[in-house]
């Protein structure tokens, strides 16, 4: 990833292609480096931008593809790493150790979305947190019988009402 996003930051010009995009990373690079040699911690949020352009330009341009297929997404996972290592005090201590966590994690999350699971209600929405329970109602409990019609009685009268999963 560390490559990626120098290879990134190293070159300037066009992304190949019909619509001529400039590169800006590079650019944004010097200027970022000069007005922030030491990398003062309140440049984080520019430094982490910066890496996440520089690695979705390099793989718009055809580059290692480093976490997504997409320009939008890829940089994502390093520009992430990137504050973790630099800008926390784990980082500081054994930056190894903070990017084999932080891999891990994001593996973790990437499988539960790969699954379709969520760890966010607001993500799925009541359906996607709901769905199993759904199924095992219409399977153990008909229609006509006394838990449905309490059930129907307790629904949010509002559609504006927080979802009920």
């Amino acid at each position: 990833m560390v490559e990626c996003e120098q290879r990134g930051i190293g070159r300037t010009g066009l992304l190949p292609g019909a619509l001529q995009v400039r590169r800006r990373a590079g650019q944004w690079h010097q200027r970022l480096s000069q007005e922030d040699p030491h990398r003062d911690p309140r440049f984080a949020e520019d430094w982490v931008n910066l890496v996440a352009l520089a690695v979705n330009e390099e793989n718009a341009s055809g580059g290692r593809i480093v976490t997504a297929p997409t320009n939008g997404a890829a940089g994502i996972i390093p520009a992430v790493l990137h504050y973790a290592v630099h800008y926390t005090e784990a980082g500081a201590s054994d930056a190894d150790d903070v990017a084999v966590r932080f891999l891990l994690t994001a593996g973790a999350i990437g499988s539960l979305y790969k699954e379709r699971a969520s760890i966010s209600g607001a993500e799925v929405g009541c359906q996607g947190r709901s769905a199993p329970r759904h199924r095992w109602r219409q399977a153990d409990w008909p229609k006509s019988s006394a838990a449905h019609r309490n059930r129907s009685r307790m629904r949010p009268r509002s559609r504006w009402s927080i979802a009920w999963g």
